[in-house]
């Protein structure tokens, strides 16, 4: 039996960050492209690994650090760590902007759900009679 080969480290895969409608691929695409996104990608880690992977590891650990509380304030300091330069006015406009569209799509999913609902109560109901 031969002896097995130890396995090489595999390489993390890099992967670019949607900004803007673009593809962010490196730190000039996220400063040149950015938006509130990156509070999105931000809270869900994937900009950290996204620096990580791209070996600024050092960015990385400020943004690891912040200390989070209101999304104005958490974008603001993400923009700090990168160098991106952000008016505090026009981030609370944006960030009001994109509450507004999870809210819409919040009821939207509330209204398909409650709609489901009635129509299988409808169901239930139309068979009863029968």
């Amino acid at each position: 039996m031969k002896p097995m080969k130890p396995m090489k480290p595999m390489k993390p895969i890099k992967f670019d960050l949607q900004l803007n409608g673009i593809q962010a691929g490196n730190l000039n695409d996220l400063r040149d492209n950015a938006t509130v996104e990156l509070l999105e990608h931000y809270k869900s880690g994937r900009l950290v690994k996204f620096l990580r992977i791209r070996g600024m590891d050092d960015l990385a650990d400020r943004l690891e650090t912040l200390v989070t509380t209101s999304n104005l304030d958490i974008l603001l300091q993400v923009c700090e760590v990168l160098k991106i330069g952000i008016d505090g006015e026009i981030a609370k406009i944006k960030l009001a902007d994109l509450a507004g569209v999870h809210q819409q799509e919040s009821f939207k999913t509330l209204r398909i759900y409650l709609l489901q609902r009635l129509v299988q109560t409808m169901k239930i109901i139309a068979v009863r009679t029968v």
